[in-house]
């Protein structure tokens, strides 16, 4: 009884094995096909690739006429002395000239004051209102010299003040320059990719056909000349199945081997690409021998049972 269990479950695990591993092939093939179809679904359409080179024209062309304006204003107000700016820089400028010429004259007017005082001070006929009007003289020089030296220090202050910010409106207005210039650059990049997308989509057919490629017509088209059918044309390197009905009965059909890069077969001899593993017929013959032990195994048992009676 153990022994017929045995054998009996053996049996039936070397039929299931090979009938899950076959039926399992189709389930890889399409979930291949699946991610193939899936893949060709999210290329974009011809009608969509228009549009997008449509739109990097429109902004290509919007950015160009930004530039050509923008350079038209940095032409006119980049040098312009009319600016408030310009003119604020200009009138600092003059100030700050004036304050130097005067501190100029201050220095030297404290040098005269210095040599008029050593001078009623080294006289011994000078009285002594004559020294104390040569010191108040140095002295007032003196102070007179430091407020032009404090009006040269503010009215420098104030013309680089006034320089610098016409300087950052001019920098400004280069660097806009810089920016829209850039611009140009990045939507005419964008207009020649999609440009390029758009014309190798049409190479490649995509779209619906809208893109010139002559599809290959199907195996089963009957042929335009001859009588004993008509040779279907295909693609270079690949290779089309016979028609329905063309393969004489009893007899073998003769197969042109496989052009290099078909689809239908590689080189090797293993399996097309259909998602199934090529070891699956080595599987289904070690099921078959495995079937054909139990089918002996069983056999051999009832040889035996049969051999006791008869002996009994």
């Amino acid at each position: 009884m153990k022994l017929r269990r045995a054998v009996t479950t053996a049996v039936a695990c070397a039929v299931a094995t090979p009938v899950l591993l076959l039926s399992a092939a189709p389930a890889f093939a399409d979930a291949g096909t699946s991610a193939a179809v899936s893949r060709i679904a999210a290329a974009p359409s011809i009608a969509e690739l228009e549009k997008a080179v449509a739109e990097a024209k429109k902004a290509y062309d919007a950015a160009v006429a930004a530039e050509a304006a923008h350079q038209k204003v940095l032409d006119a107000k980049l040098d312009d002395p009319t600016h408030p700016l310009a003119v604020a820089a200009a009138e600092a400028r003059a100030e700050a000239e004036k304050a130097a010429a005067a501190k100029t004259a201050a220095d030297k007017a404290v040098v005269d004051a210095q040599a008029a005082a050593d001078a009623v001070a080294d006289d011994p006929n000078a009285t002594e209102e004559q020294r104390l009007a040569a010191f108040k003289a140095l002295a007032d020089a003196k102070k007179a010299a430091e407020a032009a030296a404090a009006a040269k220090t503010a009215a420098d202050a104030k013309a680089t003040a006034a320089q610098t910010a016409l300087g950052d409106y001019r920098v400004g207005l280069v660097r806009e320059l810089s920016v829209l210039q850039k611009a140009v650059k990045d939507t005419r990049t964008a207009l020649q990719a999609a440009e390029k997308a758009l014309e190798d989509a049409k190479k490649a057919g995509n779209g619906g056909g809208t893109g010139g490629s002559t599809p290959t017509p199907s195996p089963s088209t009957p042929g335009t000349g001859g009588t004993g059918g008509s040779a279907t044309p295909t693609a270079p390197g690949t290779s089309v199945p016979p028609a329905s009905g063309s393969t004489p009965q009893g007899g073998a059909t003769s197969a042109a081997p496989a052009a290099a890069g078909s689809s239908n077969g590689d080189a090797d001899g293993s399996l097309a690409k259909t998602g199934a593993s090529s070891a699956v017929p080595q599987l289904a013959l070690a099921g078959a021998a495995a079937v054909a032990l139990g089918v002996g195994a069983v056999f051999v048992v009832r040889r035996r049972r049969a051999a006791g009676r008869t002996a009994a």
